[in-house]
């Protein structure tokens, strides 16, 4: 079961604008859940985590180059957090439980960083932080994952035609069957000239977050800073964090909990880096217990 429609808005920061999608209103003495996707996603991949939170003010947010965001440029992921946090500014929320899975969790810890009055609690779903020794060292080989996202189809004619190309495809045949039509429906943009379905997040802005996935080196300094509760939801572990062994398994270092003062390691080995698409039911449950947690 979906939640109701949300309400669509646009925050313009910076030159550009920001998609927001939102379920609900502000409570005075509730917080309002906000929500981060990984790469490649956007905002409406959390309809079914929602459907499941239908008490909470909750909102979506699309990344930029993500959903019906703008695609301005980065050099660095410290961008995306300072980005999310112009935006909750810009929307004047007071208190937030913060949620970002992958990226968007990387974008979490920054945004805690920079709004520690508002962001009052944080859940990082399999974030995409390696060991601290790579940030002292060159980047981790990306090369295949940027050649796959390229060489991705990028037109379709029509929303049942991305369906039927992906259904039985990894990781998305793993994907719980609502959440995988979401990710289609709301993943692409009509495209007049063309007259074609095209995919909201360009495969070249796609590719470009890869290669830059450890450009912020200064991301363990900041998750020490952070003073917010913080939840670490982790899936199955890889072979090793030497190269990229694909998104079956979780990129997160297995000690990242010992870097935050107050956090929470919970491990969910029988899962693969899409948590919360495989499990929506579940994503839900570790938020709402994290809302509650005193």
């Amino acid at each position: 079961m979906h939640p109701r429609t949300p309400v669509q808005k646009s925050v313009d920061i910076n030159h550009m604008h920001i998609s927001v999608h939102e379920w609900g209103h502000a409570e005075k003495d509730k917080p309002s859940v906000v929500l981060l996707h990984a790469t490649g996603f956007h905002g409406r991949t959390w309809d079914k985590v929602i459907s499941h939170l239908p008490h909470h003010h909750v909102i979506a947010i699309d990344l930029r180059g993500h959903g019906l965001s703008g695609a301005t440029q980065f050099d660095n992921w410290y961008e995306f957090g300072e980005d999310i946090a112009h935006t909750i500014r810009h929307l004047g929320l007071l208190k937030v439980v913060l949620v970002g899975h992958s990226l968007g969790a990387v974008t979490s810890v920054i945004t805690a960083h920079l709004e520690p009055n508002i962001i009052e609690k944080v859940m990082l779903i399999d974030p995409v932080i390696l060991p601290p020794e790579v940030y002292r060292g060159g980047d981790v080989p990306m090369g295949h994952a940027e050649k796959a996202t390229k060489a991705r189809q990028a037109e379709f004619p029509s929303i049942d035609a991305m369906i039927e190309r992906y259904r039985d495809r990894q990781p998305f045949a793993m994907f719980d069957s609502d959440v995988f039509r979401d990710y289609c429906q709301h993943g692409l943009r009509w495209d007049d000239e063309k007259q074609a379905y095209t995919l909201s997040c360009k495969p070249e802005f796609e590719a470009r977050v890869y290669s830059h996935m450890s450009s912020y080196k200064a991301i363990y300094e900041t998750l020490e800073s952070l003073e917010q509760t913080v939840h670490v939801l982790r899936a199955m572990q890889p072979p090793g964090y030497d190269k990229f062994y694909g998104f079956s398994y979780s990129p997160t270092y297995p000690g990242l909990v010992q870097h935050i003062k107050n956090g929470v390691d919970i491990n969910l080995d029988s899962l693969t880096h899409f948590i919360p698409q495989q499990d929506p039911a579940l994503t839900a449950e570790h938020i709402q217990a994290l809302i509650e947690q005193s």
